[in-house]
């Protein structure tokens, strides 16, 4: 998982580029992923301030051997949780959370 850009303005798409891989880095085509984008803002709640995610949206998607890209319109900048589930051939979903600006790199879904 990867993106061009921690901080996204108002009305500038943020676009993720994505791939599935075995734990070999070989590319793994033909798997469903689902990616979910949420914008980051802070609430004051019960005495304390939080993180909370806002305007959340969803891409759903399939592997192939090159990145396949999901694309996410932001209406107010700022920065965005950007969340992957991919299904293995195991069945088991992985889910690891990224906040873009915390993490950069590829982030893999990992077969079989």
């Amino acid at each position: 998982m990867r993106s061009e850009r921690y901080f996204v303005e108002r009305g500038q798409p943020l676009k993720i580029d994505l791939i599935v891989a075995d734990l070999d880095g070989n590319a793994i085509a033909g798997q469903p992923i689902q990616v979910g984008a949420a914008r980051l803002e802070w609430k004051f709640e019960n005495g304390e301030w939080a993180e909370k995610e806002a305007d959340v949206q969803e891409c759903k998607l399939e592997s192939a051997e090159e990145p396949v890209t999901c694309e996410f319109e932001t209406p107010v900048g700022g920065r965005y949780r950007i969340t992957r589930w991919c299904m293995t051939s195991r069945s088991a979903a992985t889910n690891p959370d990224h906040a873009l600006g915390q993490r950069r790199g590829t982030a893999a879904c990992a077969g079989s």
